[in-house]
């Protein structure tokens, strides 16, 4: 089963992050400075292919949350990973929640909202291989 796919197995529940706006800031910084160096280079290389970053200019983050499509498209399709391991623990035996979407990333001027779904899982279910 991969990120985003669902089993039907396991009951299914939502989850939703609010994490501060200059955390986020701060911890993507970095993650997203690469991922705006790798859609430029694209999109040179692809002049056709559209790009919701290039359509905005390439903004820096703390101006791209103000573009609200381009932030949720960029969050969602190209810095998920990067959102889920700087603000959630690494995962343990007794994890109980397994995040498996990113559905809705929004900002304010003072927080960004993540949400989507996961999994209920039984004890030590995340230490199985």
């Amino acid at each position: 089963m991969n990120f985003g796919q669902y089993s039907g197995l396991r009951p299914v529940a939502s989850y939703e992050l609010e994490i501060p706006l200059a955390a986020f800031i701060e911890r993507l910084g970095p993650a997203y400075e690469q991922c705006r160096a790798e859609l430029k280079a694209d999109k040179e290389m692809v002049p056709d292919q559209f790009c919701p970053l290039h359509e905005v200019g390439y903004p820096p983050l703390e101006k791209l949350v103000g573009f609200p499509f381009v932030f949720f498209h960029v969050s969602k399709d190209y810095l998920w990973n990067e959102i889920l391991e700087a603000f959630l623990p690494f995962c343990k035996a007794e994890a109980r929640f397994m995040i498996n979407s990113v559905e809705t990333v929004l900002a304010s001027s003072v927080v960004v909202v993540v949400a989507g779904h996961g999994y209920h899982v039984a004890p030590g279910f995340a230490a199985r291989k």
